[in-house]
């Protein structure tokens, strides 16, 4: 299975072909058994595992400045605000993460209870980041 329609079936948002976030081994494997699940057809449960193993494979690389940002940006278009919200708070504890990611964070998590994030634990983790770094 293409890595387009592994992205299509599973739900990626653009950003995680947009800034090659589904490039490796790692999403090539996942792929693979993307299709011996379910051939090339969308599943009729949830696909947010898929996305949630993708990113906790980049957290786990330690990702850069830029990186962080790009994760950050697929978060905040996924899906499912629960998983996404789980992955906010990781990547706003990074210490990569600057203060225009976090203030995109939090207003995304503002506008939907459906995060089960508060803006204040994303301002929180931010700065407890910051302050571990000095």
């Amino acid at each position: 299975m293409s890595l387009t329609t592994f992205a299509t079936l599973a739900e990626f948002p653009d950003a995680w072909s947009k800034h090659g976030l589904l490039d490796g081994p790692f999403s090539a494997e996942q792929a693979a058994e993307f299709e011996r699940e379910y051939g090339s057809s969308k599943p009729n449960g949830g696909t947010e595992h898929w996305r949630y193993a993708a990113f906790l494979n980049w957290l786990r690389a330690k990702p850069d400045a830029r990186r962080t940002g790009q994760l950050l940006e697929a978060a905040l278009a996924d899906p499912d605000p629960p998983m996404a919200g789980n992955i906010i708070k990781k990547l706003v504890a990074s210490p990569f993460c600057t203060e225009q990611m976090l203030i995109a964070a939090v207003e995304k998590v503002a506008a939907s209870p459906d995060y089960y994030v508060k803006p204040e634990e994303l301002k929180s983790l931010f700065e407890g980041s910051r302050s571990q770094q000095q």
